[in-house]
């Protein structure tokens, strides 16, 4: 295995001829678990928990409807929805206990819990900058750190599977 830069890494393997087969692997939406004798980098990890957070509110809808009877999706997919469910309430509640200032921040900005309607990251980052007094550099850390435990958190409930 050898990087390819920021971009992403290149995996090897050797086809049934001896030759040598490289891809880059890509992580999409749909890609969250990699395929066996893939992986994700972290970045990629970061990218797909951060599109999780962001359906968070509509994946607890969806949990909590389907507890009620209601929709006829199967097990599976209530099962993945649970699982980021999960992780991101984790990550919640950790933060709630440690610092309730950086659970907030994480509320506001991915809007957990209740909408305010469409506003672009940098502005989203702007507005609460001044609304709590801290500088944009300290929320960018901030939402780098958040982005990497919801990500820890999906591997240890298995809704992110990088290797």
């Amino acid at each position: 295995m050898t990087p390819l830069g920021a971009k992403g890494l290149v995996y090897c393997r050797y086809s049934e001829n001896g030759r040598e087969d490289r891809f880059r692997l890509q992580a999409g939406i749909k890609g969250r678990m990699s395929k066996e004798g893939e992986y994700m980098d972290l970045q990629e990890m970061k990218k797909t928990a951060e599109h999780e957070i962001l359906h968070y509110r509509e994946s607890a809808a969806f949990a909590e409807g389907w507890l009620d009877g209601g929709g006829g999706a199967d097990a599976a997919r209530y099962r993945d929805r649970m699982r980021w469910v999960w992780a991101v309430e984790r990550v919640r509640t950790l933060l709630k206990k440690t610092n309730p200032e950086k659970e907030r921040f994480f509320a506001e900005l991915y809007q957990l819990d209740r909408p305010h309607g469409r506003i672009r990251p940098c502005e989203a980052i702007t507005r609460l900058s001044i609304e709590m007094f801290l500088s944009p550099s300290t929320l960018y850390r901030w939402r780098e750190e958040l982005l990497l435990s919801v990500a820890v958190a999906a591997v240890q409930s298995q809704a992110l599977k990088p290797f």
